[in-house]
């Protein structure tokens, strides 16, 4: 049986990929909004979300309906 699971150990890592271990930060996938500007009376935000390394991510900004 030992012969049996290193030889399918052996064919497994042949053929799959190797992969990391990892850990996010805590704080991982935690998003808010984040001001832009004040155009014709309305507030621009965008919302800026913690990726899994602690970097941060911000999308386009939108009109969020908030007059200034």
């Amino acid at each position: 049986m030992r012969l049996i699971n290193s030889a399918a150990d052996r064919l497994l890592s042949a053929v799959l990929p190797k992969a990391r271990a990892g850990a996010c930060v805590p704080e991982h996938g935690d998003s808010w909004p984040s001001y832009c500007r004040c155009q014709n009376h309305r507030v621009f935000t965008k919302r800026c979300t913690v990726q899994c390394l602690g970097n941060v991510t911000c999308g386009s900004c939108t009109n969020s309906g908030i007059h200034c």
